[in-house]
């Protein structure tokens, strides 16, 4: 499921073995939780994905400089372009977010 140590943490003591009922209610906590981060993490992407179609139409509508500068902003289209934040983890690395 993808949990953190800290959810595990937490649900350790109503998973106890007593109390089903608790632990049944729990999971389903964290199960939506999970969900709402997977559809915000969707979002991030989404809109990352928008913006790299932006600057690559953007680059396809002008041509190379001449010489390429050593900052390499003469590969960088200019304009308004909204950045989005995103958290990278290499491959494999499942994403946590607290």
């Amino acid at each position: 499921m993808g949990l953190s140590c800290d959810q595990i943490a937490e649900l350790l003591p109503v998973w106890g073995g007593a109390n089903c009922a608790g632990a049944h209610d729990r999971v389903g906590l964290l199960i939506d939780e999970k969900q709402a981060e997977i559809a915000e993490r969707i979002n991030e992407l989404e809109e990352f994905a928008r913006q790299l179609h932006e600057v690559r139409s953007k680059l396809e509508a002008s041509p190379p400089a001449a010489e390429c500068r050593t900052d390499l902003s003469c590969c960088v289209p200019s304009g308004d372009i909204q950045m989005v934040q995103l958290e990278l983890a290499p491959r494999g690395v499942k994403h946590s977010r607290r």
